[in-house]
């Protein structure tokens, strides 16, 4: 009984605040009386003329007398008199709809004033009890609410009752009974909406509320991102967002286009930015996708773009064009062309490549650098920025291997050149380090594999934390030999460390990544084989020597790791490659195990090594593809749920 007296008397007390919200409104409107005025009356035009339509039409049936009986004299005449009516209802209908336009702008616009100038006189209680979120989403998404309901209204109200009382006179002057039993079913039509309206009402407030505090969660988002910087800018992301309005979404609402969802969610966001003085930047790749939707491209190649994708892109936000891959110039400066078309600044973001892994790929970085930073110069572009993305556990140390890369950017930015001499030049002079020992890391990935032009290959990678007991690469790398390959890179850094007291860190952990690898490649060439001939004596004798030293390379390489990153950076994120690193000491450890047991003849076969292999990164055209993700070097087993 308790819970329906207070259904009640919710009810009662929502009702009787709509009235007094309702009489609060009115004396907004009552502000624009001559454009409310000169509204209904070309409503009522419009409807009336739009009534009167089907009578010109049945008039012009009636001369159709019989079979080839037709009076076409009257019927043109009733023809050009309908054409005149529709002409003259579609006029006022548009005349009504600019005035309905102007006089909610006007409204909503004097309602945020009054609310502005409320806000100034609340008490700080009301404010401390309210996020700042919730009132600005009042001030902002609730009366763009009320000004879509205003115009709605404005709208269809109007016609609406001129439309009723218009029909019932001509129904009237047909016939009157029938119009009476429209009359006597029409309040049951009252009735539903009601009973809809009551249901509804609730919903609509908890939206209005989710909506706030949603607005509340992303302009605290938003604070916490902008604070700890001098610049008023803030990049607001919004790339390979593909799957945007799909899901949930379009389970509970319907399909939406994104073009529509982004341009909601940028509105809302922009009401923040203002608040706080921001200027916002975001990826453009969503626009380029949605001209191509079935393209793997961020940015498809020869993709124009159609000019409502370009009138839906935001006008106040600037848009970056992000490009690591492009080599061909003639596709960067189409893309730049394309770009120039929005409305809003564009800017370009490259690429230093040190998120492929634990060594940074200059040889791919400095060609799509050269061909888009100069697209960008030609284009007239004038801002652009360096990428070191921290994909898959950031193993290279961002702000010691992206040296080289930024330097190639400032070059290009300031001077447009492609002086080699003049780089490397100014890059000691920068760092105090030759350039040649951070040009020289490209040797890494360079073991002879066979990849397509502009491939990025990744072998130090593969074969760091590549499964001991079950060699993924195998059949990819044979007849390669990786480990005096290492080797010699080993000893080449170890002598960049000694020479370059001030990147002692940095060279040293890249002498022990060679040692570590070399290591390993020298196991992994005398196990597998050794097993599947049945000597148990080289087992004894070769793999297990081998093997140990693998173990104490890797525990090296843990600590020369450790000492870089907490030399350089905060300790967060070095879980990711400690934990790395122990999977495959503990690997190497079972390894071990299991080998010693063959040794000694307690197991006649080891089948994670003996197991033929096959290739696994090999294409069609014999080239290698390219593996990044620590998941899928590491084992044939999907581990990628475990982190």
């Amino acid at each position: 009984m308790k819970n329906k007296a207070e259904k009640a008397q919710k009810t009662r007390f929502d009702g009787k605040n709509s009235l007094v919200i309702f009489k609060k409104l009115m004396r907004f409107i009552g502000r624009y009386k001559l454009i409310l005025a000169l509204s209904v009356l070309l409503a009522a035009v419009s409807v009336i003329l739009q009534l009167y339509v089907p009578i010109l039409f049945g008039a012009a049936i009636d001369e159709i007398i019989a079979a080839h009986r037709v009076d076409f004299g009257s019927m043109w005449g009733y023809l050009w008199q309908i054409i005149a009516v529709v002409a003259a209802s579609a006029l006022a209908s548009w005349v009504m709809s600019l005035l309905n336009n102007r006089m909610t702008y006007r409204i909503v616009q004097d309602l945020r004033a009054q609310a502005i100038r409320h806000i100034q006189v609340l008490p700080l209680s009301y404010l401390d009890r309210h996020s700042t979120g919730d009132i600005v989403s009042r001030v902002i998404a609730d009366t763009g609410i009320l000004s879509d309901g205003l115009l709605l209204g404005f709208t269809q109200l109007f016609s609406g009752v001129v439309t009723i009382a218009a029909t019932l006179v001509f129904m009237f002057s047909k016939n009157v009974w029938i119009t009476l039993m429209v009359i006597l079913l029409t309040p049951v039509s009252f009735l539903v909406a009601k009973f809809i309206a009551s249901r509804s009402y609730h919903m609509f407030r908890r939206q209005s509320e989710t909506r706030g505090r949603q607005t509340a969660l992303i302009e605290e988002m938003i604070v916490s991102a902008s604070r700890p910087f001098a610049t008023r800018r803030i990049h607001i992301g919004m790339d390979e967002a593909y799957g945007l309005g799909r899901g949930k979404y379009m389970d509970r609402h319907g399909y939406v286009p994104q073009s529509e969802l982004m341009q909601k969610h940028l509105a809302r966001i922009g009401g923040i930015l203002k608040k706080h003085g921001l200027h916002a930047m975001m990826w453009s790749d969503m626009y380029f996708h949605m001209a191509q939707p079935g393209s793997t491209a961020a940015y498809p190649a020869g993709c124009t773009l159609s000019e409502a994708i370009v009138a839906a892109a935001p006008k106040d936000i600037d848009l970056v064009y992000w490009d690591y891959y492009t080599e061909d110039g003639a596709l960067a400066r189409h893309l730049f062309a394309e770009h120039a078309r929005f409305s809003a600044d564009t800017l370009f973001a490259g690429g230093v490549y040190t998120w492929n892994g634990p060594v940074p790929d200059y040889d791919k970085a400095e060609a799509t650098t050269r061909v888009l930073m100069t697209a960008c110069r030609e284009a007239g572009v004038r801002q652009a920025f360096a990428t070191m993305w921290g994909d898959d556990g950031a193993e290279c140390s961002p702000l010691l291997g992206g040296l080289l890369g930024l330097q190639l950017f400032a070059e290009i930015a300031y001077n447009g050149g492609r002086d080699d001499d003049a780089l490397d030049a100014r890059f000691e002079a920068c760092t105090g380090c030759p350039a040649q020992p951070f040009r020289a890391l490209g040797a890494f990935s360079r073991i002879g594999l066979d990849a397509r032009p502009g491939d990025v290959m990744n072998p130090v990678k593969q074969l760091l934390y590549e499964d001991p007991l079950m060699p993924l690469f195998e059949a990819d790398f044979a007849g390669l030999e990786p480990e005096a390959h290492y080797r010699v890179l080993a000893a080449r850094y170890a002598r960049y460390a000694e020479e370059n007291p001030a990147f002692a860190d940095f060279f040293g952990f890249y002498a022990q990544l060679g040692r570590a690898v070399a290591a390993k490649c020298a196991y992994r060439a005398a196990a597998a084989p050794a097993v599947r001939r049945g000597d148990r004596r080289a087992a004894e004798k070769d793999v297990l020597p081998l093997c140990d030293a693998c173990i104490e390379e890797m525990r090296a390489l843990a600590r020369c790791w450790r000492a870089l990153w907490m030399n350089s950076l905060r300790p967060f994120g070095f879980e990711v490659i400690d934990i790395r690193l122990s999977a495959q000491i503990g690997r190497l450890e079972t390894a071990r195990e299991r080998i010693g047991a063959f040794a000694q003849g307690r197991l006649d076969d080891i089948p994670e090594l003996t197991e033929e292999k096959l290739p696994y990164l090999k294409r069609a055209d014999g080239t290698l593809a390219n593996l990044n993700i620590w998941s899928a070097c590491v084992s044939p087993t999907n581990v990628s749920w475990s982190f």
